[in-house]
């Protein structure tokens, strides 16, 4: 019997959607910028969330597809949201003024900057559709959204996100793994016990 080992690295999908982020924030600043998740499928909830503090940039996991020929090998799916606000009207909620970016100009930069962005172990980020988005529950007309789709080459192993390499699958749902959602700086997950 082998060792027991633990889910703890941080494994593709966590590395690509790290990394989108980080070029994200490198264009648009934090300090201006309010930087969000979003769910796949955003509710009521999420759409006020992202619209509460504009200008926004968000970025949402879709899907991971795998090719036809492997289960491991794919493509991760994301979503990116591009939230601005302007109360001059739609001229200047697309085209941006003195007050706010316009949302034409926030397409543009995020497009620029991520198509063909090299994500470490995974492969190179392909722009797919950009669309002015409409949210028929929103009331807000002072806001402009769009979003971007976004797609990356991905392989997901058991040997990319297991600690000690490869690993049978069972071993996966074996693990001395203690859970601790309480304690503070710890993200959900993070191994506490001994493997």
């Amino acid at each position: 019997m082998t060792d027991r080992v633990t889910i703890i690295q941080p494994g593709p999908l966590s590395i690509i959607g790290a990394g989108i982020r980080a070029r994200l924030e490198q264009v648009f600043s934090p300090r201006k910028f309010t930087h969000l998740w979003m769910p796949s499928r955003p509710d009521s909830s999420a759409w006020s969330r992202l619209t509460r503090r504009p200008p926004v940039i968000a970025l949402g996991f879709n899907e991971f597809t795998p090719a036809a020929e492997s289960y491991a090998t794919g493509a991760s799916e994301w979503t990116l949201y591009l939230v601005t606000g302007n109360e001059a009207g739609d001229e200047a909620r697309l085209f941006g003024d003195q007050h706010a970016p316009g949302l034409f100009g926030l397409i543009e930069v995020a497009v620029a900057a991520l198509h063909g962005l090299n994500i470490i172990d995974s492969g190179s980020v392909r722009v797919g559709q950009a669309t002015h988005a409409f949210v028929e529950t929103l009331q807000d007309a002072t806001l402009a959204i769009a979003t971007i789709d976004l797609s990356v080459p991905t392989t997901i192993s058991l040997g990319d996100v297991i600690t000690g390499g490869d690993a049978e699958p069972g071993l996966a749902e074996t693990q001395d793994v203690t859970w601790n959602f309480e304690a503070p700086g710890l993200m959900a997950g993070s191994h506490t016990g001994t493997p």
